[in-house]
């Protein structure tokens, strides 16, 4: 009997942070331990197209991304797919806004352990299908 083509059953992850990430190796390990594929965008606009245009389980915003911009892609998940998670990497020493736990961000404070990033993804869409 066929397997099915992997990259179908694969369940894709919007990145958004501009170039390279302190996130890097962990967001390597989402691809290869975690089985997810990736789609990255360095800002909310063209996270937005890519929200319309994709089929993403889940938004993930690096370390180094701003608040505002991670609002606007709370936003841009608003007006174009409203059951996707939104999660927010924050160095253990930033603050973040006390508004993201009413807009439904989550957020994982880093440095995080390896695999850790992996396991709370596969939680959150869990959580998601619940």
């Amino acid at each position: 009997m066929g397997t099915g083509n992997k990259s179908a059953r694969m369940k894709l992850l919007l990145v958004l942070g501009a170039g390279a990430s302190e996130s890097d190796a962990l967001l390597a390990d989402l691809e290869t331990r975690g089985g997810f594929q990736l789609l990255r965008a360095a800002n909310s606009d063209l996270a937005e197209t890519l929200l319309r245009d994709s089929p993403i389980s889940l938004a993930l915003a690096c370390p180094e991304t701003p608040a505002a911009e991670i609002e606007r892609l709370v936003a841009a998940v608003e007006r174009s797919r409203r059951s996707i998670p939104v999660l927010a990497i924050r160095s253990a020493r930033s603050a973040w806004p006390d508004r993201w736990a009413e807009l439904g961000v989550g957020v994982l404070r880093s440095p995080l352990l390896p695999d850790a990033l992996a396991r709370s993804v596969e939680v959150v869409l869990g959580l998601k299908k619940a």
